[in-house]
């Protein structure tokens, strides 16, 4: 029932971010239950046959580069980014992931998870956090935000000396129906699974102006 009421639009917001908190809790509690282990998670990330978006290599090798941050701010776990990153693409030097951690015992066995769960609709609240993932970039001026929820446009908070902001957006599904929501709250927005060619060729032509 709380997960239904997090997709129905037709909640209140504060009836579904509490859906939302209670879900998550649910969930961890879950992982934590199953013994969930680190060597648990490379193998089911390993067996889930995950895809990255097609060009999002080209991306990452673009941005590191050119010494250009690239924070990854997700509602998901850390655990399994890093792990999907790793078997799928790579880590990367001017790569930061702010996202949930599961807290591991002696033994590597999950025995909680970090807190305040991060969710999609309390991404804009993590500042202070994180605030030494976001000190590292507190020099940049310019940033491309992309994301594909409605609470993504406000992962930006955080930051407190940018100048431009360009918010691309990838909507996935229900397009008829978000898309006025979404071209409201994105610059650009991507449809049906697009892939990252316009956020490479919109980097490279930003990157030149600076050469």
């Amino acid at each position: 029932p709380s997960y239904l009421l997090i997709l129905c639009r037709d909640f209140p917001q504060d009836q579904r971010i509490k859906a939302m908190e209670e879900w998550w809790a649910k969930s961890h509690d879950l992982l934590v239950e199953l013994k969930m282990t680190r060597d648990t998670v490379r193998e089911i990330v390993g067996r889930a046959n995950i895809a990255l978006r097609s060009g999002c290599d080209e991306v990452f090798a673009l941005l590191e580069s050119r010494d250009v941050p690239l924070i990854i701010f997700s509602a998901g776990l850390a655990d399994t980014i890093t792990e999907t990153l790793s078997q799928y693409s790579s880590i990367r030097k001017n790569m930061r992931i702010i996202s949930n951690r599961m807290l591991f015992d002696s033994s590597g066995v999950a025995c909680g998870f970090s807190h305040p769960v991060i969710h999609s609709y309390n991404k804009g609240r993590f500042g202070e956090q994180f605030r030494t993932v976001f000190d590292e970039v507190k020099c940049r001026t310019n940033v491309l935000l992309i994301g594909d929820s409605m609470g993504d446009p406000k992962m930006i908070n955080g930051l407190q000396t940018v100048d431009n902001v360009i918010r691309i957006g990838f909507l996935n599904a229900k397009v008829d129906e978000l898309l006025p929501t979404y071209l409201k709250m994105f610059d650009i927005v991507l449809t049906q699974d697009s892939n990252m060619e316009v956020v490479h060729e919109l980097l490279c032509t930003v990157l030149k102006t600076l050469l």
